[in-house]
């Protein structure tokens, strides 16, 4: 399962919207009532629900809400399965182009992620970089 990604008049990958049908949404406890059912287009990796079109990265329990840059960049991660990607890549997909300074936004972007899920989701790590392959999401 995945995304199917959309394509961008540049050729590269555009917002990456279009879950898959999946069998349903995650329980989450009754007990947090803060935590809102995410819809039946949500992604999983692990222990992991991103709400795309909610923009929204949810857990047993718990959630935190996204920025579109953070949406698409977990996106992508998502659609890797546990795999691989460069912040070459990352850059490509979020800005069409490959620069240091595009590369940096991207370190930048994901730091922050990283920083916000480990505090107000207490948990960690999440996203994880190995140094000359890139980042994938984690397995808790």
């Amino acid at each position: 399962e995945g995304l199917e990604p959309d394509r961008a008049p540049n050729g590269g990958l555009w917002n990456l919207v279009k879950p898959r049908a999946s069998a349903g949404p995650p329980s989450i406890s009754a007990a947090s009532a803060s935590v809102a059912q995410p819809y039946a287009g949500y992604l999983q990796v692990y222990e992991l629900y991103l709400d795309v079109r909610g923009r929204r990265l949810l857990v047993p329990e718990n959630q935190i809400d996204l920025s579109l840059t953070q949406t698409r960049l977990l996106a992508l991660l998502f659609n890797e399965q546990g795999g691989f990607v460069s912040d070459v890549q990352l850059a490509e997909h979020l800005f069409g182009q490959i620069s240091p300074e595009t590369v940096n936004r991207v370190t930048a972007a994901l730091d922050t992620l990283r920083r916000r899920i480990n505090v107000e989701l207490r948990i960690s790590p999440v996203i994880e970089r190995i140094h000359g392959q890139g980042y994938r999401l984690a397995q808790g």
